[in-house]
Order: structure tokens, then sequence, then C-alpha cells
């Protein structure tokens, strides 16, 4: 049983279902729809705006990545949300696309001078660097890509 002064319950509620999903257009245009919806869900979520930042480029970089690279398909793309305690967890899944895993970056010289450097990449190694965690899965034809950000206060 508990007690009535037992805030436990409520903390739960709020730190492991505040979930949001949504599909997107797998098109550059989407994205004012996507910055809407992550601003809209730290809205809900009480998520300090200090975050915003890194979680927005991250989002853009994968979504980006995705629509750039899997042009196969024109299915949409899924983002979820997910706030777990003090970690963000963040979603965005491809469907009837190609094997790309963009979690596996190659390193970069960033010192090396700019004509010496192959063009791309870095956009996703500023996502490595802003995530705590990139996971991809890939299976029959679906793939996955799984953020997690620690929240700053």
């Amino acid at each position: 049983m508990v007690a009535e002064n037992d805030i436990r319950p409520i903390l739960l509620q709020k730190y492991m279902n505040d979930v949001d999903k949504r599909n997107f257009k797998r098109n550059i245009a989407s994205l004012n729809d996507i910055y809407e919806f992550i601003t809209s869900y730290f809205a809900k979520s009480d998520i300090a705006e200090s975050n915003s930042f890194s979680v927005s480029l991250a989002i853009e970089e994968i979504f980006v990545n995705m629509v750039k690279y899997q042009r196969e398909s024109q299915d949409d793309i899924t983002i979820e949300l997910k706030l777990e305690r003090n970690k963000l967890i963040i979603i965005l899944t491809g469907y009837n696309v190609e094997y790309f895993d963009i979690s596996n970056v190659p390193n970069i010289d960033t010192k090396a001078p700019l004509g010496e450097r192959k063009i791309g990449r870095l956009g996703l190694l500023l996502t490595n660097k802003l995530m705590d965690k990139i996971d991809y899965d890939y299976n029959e034809r679906t793939c996955r890509v799984t953020l997690t950000k620690t929240l700053e206060e």
C-alpha cells in the first residue's frame, strides 16, 4: 500500500511515461515540424531549455542523413522522444531502407588542412560528441537509430 505522502508514484509517472512519437515526411522541409515537435515535448516534459540545442542538432543531423542517404524509400521517418529519469531517449526509425549504420563514424582528422579532408561525416562526429550513446539496429529493411542524452538540470 502506498502512503498518502509518498511521491514515488507521481515521480515514476513523470519520469517514465513521458513518451511522444510522430511521423515526418522524408523531406528536408520537415525540419520545421521536427523543431516544433521537440520544443513542444520539452515544454510538456519540463526539460530545461539548456538541452534544446544539442538535442535538436543531433536529431536534425540523423534525420538529414536518413533523408539524404536512404533515398530509395518514400516512407515517413518516425521520431520518438522518451524521458527516462534524467535521460532523454530519442529513436529515429526509417522504413523500407537499405542498411546504413550512421552510428559507426570513422575517425576524422579534424586537425588536417581543409584541402586534405574528405567531405562529410563531421555532423555525425559532432552528434557522437553531443550524445552519450548512439545505437543502430537494422532488421527487415527497417533501421532504428537510438540516441541517449543525459539531461542538464
